[in-house]
């Protein structure tokens, strides 16, 4: 069996997404505290959907026309 080494780019890219990941608790958790829990998910989709459009933009992925 062969060794792969991780590169360090690699490596700060996990420690970005533990970060993003493990911050998202904190972030609900203080959010729930000052708004109602529908207007919390409200935002949390609308902007998920914001971003999934950026890359949707970005890469140019087509999409379908019909269901």
């Amino acid at each position: 069996m062969t060794e792969t080494r991780i590169s360090n780019g690699t490596w700060g890219l996990m420690a970005l997404l533990a970060l993003i990941w493990g911050g998202s608790f904190l972030a609900i958790r203080t959010a729930l505290d000052e708004i109602p829990p529908l207007t919390s998910v409200a935002h949390r989709v609308m902007w998920a959907a914001a971003a999934l459009w950026v890359v949707v933009l970005i890469r140019r992925v087509a999409m379908p026309r019909s269901a």
